[in-house]
């Protein structure tokens, strides 16, 4: 696993790096990978690290910011011109995509064979939008919902039934 994705950071930044040199020989390039999960940052640290003691002239730093700032943080850093050069997105893609700030990675991925039938479909296409690869997964979320089916007993309320939707998990006290 760990070394998938330091695959998929090094591809992230290689495509970044080439665009923010321009592809010619412009000196060091220094990079930011943005991240919003500390519980992360340590793999993560390890992977750019190891990626800067074989880097030539490319040099990446990691900025966390929590989960409860990171958008609010990425939407004023890209109003700004100062966001990561590479960074964490999910279902928020789109408002990037329109915004104009994201480079999308078709090219980079057809230059260097990737191939792209290596990763869970619903991953891969979560960043694909508008006929264009703009992301590359990184890991898999598992995310689930325990029950308590006691509780519900207890307070009278009816369990969830198969075909439950998040509208029908929200409770609104009458």
């Amino acid at each position: 696993m760990k070394k998938i994705l330091f695959i998929i950071v090094v591809l992230a930044i290689a495509a970044v790096a080439l665009s923010a040199n321009g592809g010619a020989d412009k000196g060091p390039v220094s990079l930011t990978l943005g991240i919003w999960d500390e519980n992360q940052k340590p793999a993560l640290q390890d992977i750019v690290d190891a990626y800067n003691a074989q880097a030539d002239g490319i040099s990446v730093s990691i900025e966390l910011t929590p989960w409860s700032n990171y958008w609010t943080k990425l939407d004023a850093a890209m109003g700004a011109g100062e966001a990561p050069d590479v960074f964490w997105m999910n279902v928020y893609l789109p408002k990037y995509v329109d915004g104009g700030v994201l480079l999308p990675l078709d090219d980079y991925i057809a230059a260097d064979s990737i191939d792209m039938s290596l990763y869970v479909e619903a991953i891969t296409d979560m960043y694909n939008y508008e006929g264009s690869q703009w992301g590359m997964p990184k890991g898999l979320d598992s995310v689930v919902v325990a029950l308590n089916t006691g509780i519900f007993d207890k307070y009278g309320v009816a369990v969830p039934e198969e075909g439950w939707t998040y509208e029908s998990l929200r409770y609104e006290a009458s």
